[in-house]
């Protein structure tokens, strides 16, 4: 019996400092809810900023208080310094503070706090604020930021070669695509001197498809990129130090799909070997270009060659030019079966400086960065020098119509503008007649409740039939849209707005009676010609199109890697070159005999979608004061059987 009296003793000493060992033994937090009231003269106050700090945290919140005068602040959920352990201790202290500076410091108790203040001052030396989405506190007239929209969802096919993703006009999209939506992209780890280093190869885009109310001269919807919009980055997930590689052992990667040795690295440069990497015994040959290479002599530590009729000795671990080619000799093997391990091309060794082109060093259409921080390599990419917004560009760099795609220097990588969503438009058309304003449409597309109409009346007072029978004085629905004729001190339609004389149309709170272009908006709505029918409004009939659809008006863009062409009835290219080229509907791409050189990695701007916290969640009158739910009955229950069990076994052994 002595025996089970010790046991319990000890276990009921475990059990008393248990709230103290769910601190440390990485139990989840028990929710906490501590509720705040503010009244004046025993009236809730609304709209007031309140505070509350966790004192041995340093952490606090803010909320605002809703039409009752209550917040509430949830402390299961706040966050901690990497070195506590738990947010809240009970018992512990927490400091809450109204706007204007009155507060309160309580000691935490189980189950939930609530705290009332009376205010003193009268509520109009405070200032009403409001809570927005992304969880800034701004005074209560202010407009809250524009939400950011959701970045586009990307999808791939079967066979990983192509990602797509939908984006909606008007819309300044960025989007990241890996290996996990492209195969073709690099995710591995590489040797470096019998170490290994994991690395991985991405693509960062941003555009937006922009349309006439844009730019008049985008006469149908385009995408437009801007300078260094594009980049491809061949990142070392785990950086490489420089001093692990050089001319005799050089670091082997492939970048942008093109076998590239580096053989020094600096803040300043990159020295790499890049070409056609060729095995070749003595007597064999090889072309690149219109030129013929061919292995004469291997020797123990130089190789003779023949191109094309002139003759030169290499040394091993050198790069030589012999009648317009570059050679670099990287193994040579001597003895009866003489051969060689050499690349070749056109630049063969370079050295690469930030901003260099990646084709042509001066005047390079893609161009290279590269990171590298305390002598570790952690990066090298690609970006779009040119940016794609004039159509008028004399080099052919003009915004992507519906069919057309950029390209990588060598083709490695394609990105196009696949199409934009198609469907059937409503023709509203507008005139004067009867002292009114006429809209007529060629079906029945002018809905209110369940009646349809195909023409109507409209003034500064409501919608009437063709017996002048009032109809509405809201809005009338445009088909199977979500756009309406909305009725106020004139018409609107979305942003466009019709004085009911045609006195003025504008668009956007900008009067367009001065011009006389097509428009296209980020809705699909058309309008045109608005100086004509403004200056003779007797004799106007302003048409307007609105999409006969509830669904989103979206394009489609896809990225495509190693010369995959994405099917569609053309293939337009955007010029690689000086020269424009016109579109062209090849079957397949194949890389260029030469491909282009590496390019360090232009530290793409990482663009991070704004961190959105939860809404408030507004308290009732009364929180409700739950009991703590922590852990302590499960070591109630240990207990229990313990005991149990002891009990049972000194029994039987008694008896």
């Amino acid at each position: 019996m002595k025996k089970i009296i010790t046991i319990l003793t000890i276990f009921l000493l475990m059990l008393s400092g248990v709230s103290g060992f769910e601190d440390y033994a990485g139990f989840p937090p028990a929710p906490h809810p501590v509720g705040v009231r503010v009244l004046y003269q025993n009236s809730p106050i609304n709209n007031i900023g309140i505070s509350l700090e966790v004192i041995n945290t340093g952490y606090s919140e803010t909320r605002v208080t809703n039409n009752a005068g209550e917040a509430q602040f949830e402390l299961a959920n706040f966050k901690v310094d990497i070195q506590e352990h738990f947010p809240y201790n009970i018992g512990g202290e927490v400091k809450i503070t109204v706007a204007g500076g009155q507060s309160q410091t309580i000691a935490l108790e189980g189950g939930s706090d609530i705290v009332v203040f009376n205010l003193e001052t009268e509520p109009e030396d405070y200032e009403p604020v409001k809570e927005c989405p992304d969880g800034s506190i701004i005074p209560l007239d202010d407009e809250c930021p524009e939400e950011e929209p959701e970045p586009p969802k990307v999808d791939n096919n079967d066979a990983e070669t192509i990602a797509d993703f939908n984006v909606a006009y008007g819309q300044d999209f960025i989007v990241e695509v890996s290996n996990n939506k492209l195969g073709n992209l690099l995710d591995e780890d590489i040797e470096v001197n019998g170490e290994d280093y994991a690395v991985s190869e991405s693509i960062i885009f941003n555009g937006m498809i922009q349309t006439s109310i844009d730019n008049v001269d985008y006469i149908e919807p385009v995408l437009t990129v801007d300078s260094r919009s594009i980049i491809y980055t061949y990142l070392f997930e785990e950086p490489v130090p420089t001093s692990e590689f050089d001319s005799d052992d050089p670091l082997e990667i492939s970048f942008a799909g093109v076998k590239t040795n580096i053989i020094e690295a600096d803040d300043s440069k990159l020295i790499v070997q890049k070409g056609t990497e060729k095995f070749l015994n003595v007597g064999d040959t090889v072309s690149s270009g219109d030129k013929t290479i061919k292995v004469l002599i291997v020797g123990t530590n130089n190789v003779r060659f023949d191109v094309s009729g002139v003759e030169e000795s290499i040394v091993l671990g050198s790069t030589k030019t012999v009648n317009d080619i570059e050679i670099s000799v990287l193994e040579v093997y001597s003895g009866d079966d003489a051969a060689t391990t050499i690349m070749y091309g056109n630049d063969v060794r370079r050295t690469i400086t930030k901003g260099d082109g990646y084709i042509d060093e001066d005047d390079g259409h893609w161009i290279y960065d590269f990171s590298i921080v305390d002598d570790y390599l952690v990066s090298i990419s690609l970006t779009n020098k040119n940016d794609y917004t004039n159509m008028d560009d004399k080099k052919g760099f003009i915004p992507l119509i519906a069919g057309e795609s950029i390209w990588l220097d060598n083709q490695f990588a394609q990105i196009r503008f696949d199409s934009v969503v198609e469907y059937d438009s409503i023709d509203l058309e507008f005139s004067l007649d009867e002292g009114y304003l006429y809209v007529e449409t060629t079906k029945e597309s002018l809905i209110i409740g369940n009646d349809e109409y195909d023409e109507m009346y409209i003034d500064d007072d409501g919608f009437y039939d063709m017996d002048f029978e009032l109809l509405t004085t809201d809005k009338v629905r445009i088909g199977d849209s979500d756009t309406y004729i909305e009725l106020g001190d004139s018409i609107s339609i979305g942003d466009l707005v019709i004085q009911t004389d045609l006195s003025d149309i504008s668009y956007d709170g900008v009067s367009y009676s001065t011009k006389d272009d097509n428009y296209l908006d980020y809705n699909g709505i058309t309008f045109g010609d608005v100086e004509g029918c403004v200056e003779d409004t007797n004799d106007c009939t302003f048409t307007v199109g609105v999409p006969d659809t509830d669904e989103d008006i979206l394009a489609t863009i896809s990225i495509a890697i190693d010369g995959v062409i994405i099917p569609g009835e053309v293939e337009p290219v955007t010029p690689i070159g000086d020269t424009p080229v016109g579109p062209v509907t090849p079957p397949i791409v194949e890389p260029p005999v030469t491909p282009p050189i590496v390019e360090p990695p232009i530290t793409p701007p990482v663009v991070e979608p704004p961190v959105v916290e939860p809404p408030v969640v507004e308290p009732p009158v009364e929180p409700p004061v739950d009991d703590e739910k922590n852990y302590v009955w499960i070591w109630w229950l240990i207990g229990i059987i313990i005991v149990i069990v002891l009990g049972w076994y000194f029994f039987l052994k008694k008896k």
